[in-house]
């Protein structure tokens, strides 16, 4: 019978509870002291592998390698939800913005930038006392104009029909988030 113990780091003690490595290949601290991990700037050059975690130095952002990128880890605090005045309709006006902040560039979850269903979709817009659900063919769709009052590509929300007059529009950014 062959004698299976767990591989310890130190190997002047018979067994060493801090950190193990045992027969499941379980990587386990075990101590109620912290643990560092690595840390390095923004222009690591080792092999990057999916995975991976590290501590930027430059950000002072923890982050993980995901789907071939760095990305900031997300903790639970409560992302701000920003109310936007969008303009007020005019019973011919469909289109509203710019949008601020811009939706374009959010990343999603898979570290890919949303298309332009995907943000309307992740979008809160209240005409007046109506909420308008985006993405679908009777309330509005996110657009992006190549030029626009404040400078090249601006995103905009352009509703199926014209607002009545009177009527203030706002968006809710950072809903989901």
């Amino acid at each position: 019978m062959r004698f299976l113990k767990t591989l310890t780091l130190n190997r002047r003690a018979i067994y060493d509870s801090r950190v193990a490595l045992d027969t499941s290949n379980t990587f386990t601290v075990a101590d109620s002291t912290a643990m560092i991990v690595p840390k390095n700037d923004t222009s690591l050059t080792t092999i990057q592998t999916n995975g991976m975690i590290r501590y930027n130095t430059d950000t002072n952002q923890f982050e993980g390698r995901q789907n071939n990128v760095w990305r900031e880890f997300r903790f639970k605090e409560p992302t701000a939800i920003v109310r936007q005045y969008l303009g007020v309709g005019d019973d011919s006006t469909t289109v509203f913005g710019p949008l601020n902040p811009d939706p374009y560039t959010y990343t999603a979850e898979s570290g890919t930038t949303w298309n332009a269903e995907q943000i309307a979709q992740n979008l809160l817009v209240v005409n007046e006392t109506i909420w308008q659900i985006g993405g679908t063919s009777f309330d509005f769709t996110v657009i992006q104009q190549p030029t626009g009052p404040l400078g090249a590509n601006e995103t905009y929300i352009q509703f199926a029909i014209a607002i009545a007059g009177g009527r203030s529009v706002y968006v809710y950014h950072n809903v989901g988030r």
